[in-house]
This record gives C-alpha cells, sequence and structure tokens, in this order.
C-alpha cells in the first residue's frame, strides 16, 4: 500500500510540476506537493527496513541460519481439512 501511494504522490508531483511551470500553481503548493511524495518514500523505506529487521527477528526465534533463512511464505495458506487432525491422545 505504502508503494502505491508513494507512486501516486510521484505522479502527482509530476503533475503539479507541470502546473507550476504553466503559471497555475504557486511554488508553495508545489513544495508542499513534494513534501508528501518525499513522505511517502520514507515510509515505504522504513517499511522495508522494518520487515528485515522482523523477519531477521523470526529466523533467530526458529533458530534458522545459513540458506535455510531464505524461506518464502505462500501468497495463500492451505484450506482447512474438512475434518479435525486427530491428536496423539486420541
Amino acid at each position: 500500500m505504502r508503494l502505491t501511494v508513494a507512486q501516486a504522490t510521484e505522479s502527482a508531483v509530476e503533475l503539479a510540476r507541470r502546473q507550476h511551470e504553466a503559471g497555475t500553481l504557486s511554488a508553495l503548493d508545489l513544495a508542499n506537493q513534494q513534501g508528501f511524495h518525499d513522505q511517502a518514500k520514507l515510509d515505504v523505506s522504513r517499511t522495508d527496513i522494518q520487515i528485515i529487521a522482523d523477519r531477521e527477528r523470526l529466523n533467530r526465534l526458529m533458530g534458522l541460519w545459513g540458506t535455510d533463512t531464505e524461506w518464502k511464505l505462500p501468497c495463500r495458506l492451505p484450506e482447512l481439512p474438512e475434518t479435525e487432525i486427530p491428536t496423539k491422545s486420541d
């Protein structure tokens, strides 16, 4: 979502720049639009850093190292079984 916002604000800055060049947008409005875009890019970077840190923490908690840390999550989890899986005490 943050990446989509950053891409949208990038387009908005380009439009604002053209409007400013045409004289229909003030320098302050252009600067504000650029600020929104810069904030969106910063949010994307912070999110990327948090994802890396969280993944490293999870790897440590699971005791993974080396190539074991290259795990990937599926796009969708498998469906639940129709019946309950029996436990050892059953």
